[in-house]
């Protein structure tokens, strides 16, 4: 931390991430608990949207927010909070976890998880995976255009083509 005129500013190590996860708990009086976990969708470092739950592969990740939030949440708790909060979290490359942030309220994941919560009690799917945003769609390659049929000197090159068609000067068959 350093001061100034302007106030205290941390500043923070910039972390090489591969992945931005987070986990939602709840504490009160009667403890902490988990209520899920998930990865932040980004493209080009812009949120896009949320994915329930993290993958299987993701279990020790998932492992590690869930005691960083039982940490937290007794603290929390300790100092008379009770309510919703979240840990947000960035994944390296090479799989270490760094906290990114806690925010002491509900997150902008927790109503569409309640949404489906609710929704996927009354036709009993159990717990499913969910999602929310929209990944944007990555810039397509042009498709190379479907053969005509005529080659360039026009000739016909398909089976069509070769059976009593032939090829007009723009290259099109013609029956």
């Amino acid at each position: 931390m350093t001061g100034g005129p302007g106030g205290l500013w941390g500043v923070e190590e910039r972390i090489d991430a591969a992945r931005s996860v987070s986990i939602q708990m709840e504490t009160g009086p009667g403890g902490t608990k988990a209520l899920f976990s998930g990865g932040m969708r980004t493209v080009d470092g812009a949120f896009t949207g949320y994915l329930s739950p993290l993958p299987a592969p993701a279990a020790r990740v998932a492992a590690t927010l869930e005691a960083w939030g039982h940490a937290l949440g007794g603290l929390l708790a300790a100092r008379g909070y009770a309510g919703p909060f979240g840990l947000d979290a960035m994944v390296t490359p090479d799989g270490e976890v760094f906290a990114g942030e806690r925010n002491v309220r509900r997150t902008a994941t927790t109503t569409p998880r309640a949404m489906v919560a609710r929704l996927a009690a009354r036709s009993g799917a159990g717990d499913p995976a969910w999602a929310t945003g929209k990944v944007r769609p990555r810039p397509r390659t042009p498709s190379p255009r479907p053969s005509s049929g005529c080659t360039a000197n026009g000739s016909p090159t398909t089976p069509y083509a070769a059976r009593g068609s032939s090829c007009t000067p723009d290259r099109h068959p013609t029956a």
